[in-house]
């Protein structure tokens, strides 16, 4: 179940300014062999941006989780020497781990682009994607995303 909502204001008739925000919420029942338990996961989304003129600017956090916990059956094992010459597997620890799915980092986008005519069959974009945390980790550092776009209709 989720609620999306957007607003859009027309400052004039070069400029407008859009912002959103989804908010979602999923029930489970999840239960088996080695998951123990899944609770509801909360989950939202934000956005604005601006468009002026032919430049299109915008600040984002996609979709993450923000509340929700795995149960799952851990166990923790000893190896050791047995006394045929083999190894025998002692347990140390059994229970139910609880892993949090909210993550740890939370990924923010800025993005820029620009938008020109060449012709009336040709037009083209130049784009720019800068993304912190990127798939909510810092493991792997910032990325940065550069597009171009060149468009050709054939005047048929």
């Amino acid at each position: 179940m989720y609620v999306d909502a957007v607003a859009q204001y027309k400052v004039s008739d070069m400029v407008d300014l859009t912002a959103r925000a989804t908010f979602a919420q999923t029930r489970s029942n999840a239960r088996g062999e080695f998951v123990m338990g899944l609770t509801d996961i909360t989950s939202n989304a934000f956005a604005f941006g601006a468009n002026i003129g032919n430049f299109e600017f915008g600040i984002s956090q996609p979709l993450a989780i923000t509340d929700g916990a795995l149960q799952y059956a851990y166990a923790q094992y000893d190896v050791v020497d047995a006394p045929d010459n083999g190894y025998q597997l002692n347990v140390i620890d059994t229970h139910v781990e609880d892993l949090s799915l909210r993550p740890e980092k939370r990924e923010m986008r800025l993005m820029g682009t620009y938008r020109h005519q060449f012709g009336d069959f040709t037009d083209g974009a130049v784009g720019f994607i800068y993304r912190i945390n990127p798939n909510h980790t810092d493991d792997f550092g910032n990325e940065s995303i550069f597009m171009m776009k060149l468009t050709h209709r054939l005047g048929i």
